[in-house]
């Protein structure tokens, strides 16, 4: 797991598991992150889920965030999710990438 996706999921677990769950599994109160990242899903460009997470989905229940979080952090959290959903990175808490 890179430094990205390590801060990704740091920041996932702030910003986004109260709806969308720890692990980002499927769940019947937010959308399924990990089918909507996955290669054909309707966020699965980092263009398209930067835009749902800064505006939300104004009707659908998924706030803006733009006044929360940095473009930093929602690309970190895009990086954490893609590896989800491509199954690169498994459920639980990640160890800390080696500094340095």
């Amino acid at each position: 797991m890179s430094a990205t996706e390590y801060e990704g999921w740091r920041q996932y677990n702030v910003q986004c598991a109260r709806c969308h769950g720890q692990d980002a599994l499927p769940n019947p109160v937010a959308a399924n992150l990990l089918v909507s990242l996955a290669p054909k899903g309707p966020a699965a460009d980092k263009a398209t889920f930067t835009k749902v997470v800064m505006e939300g989905r104004p009707g659908r229940g998924m706030p803006a965030f733009k006044e929360t979080v940095t473009p930093e952090q929602v690309d970190a959290i895009y990086a954490y999710l893609k590896g989800r959903a491509e199954k690169r990175i498994p459920a639980g808490r990640p160890k800390e990438p080696a500094k340095g």
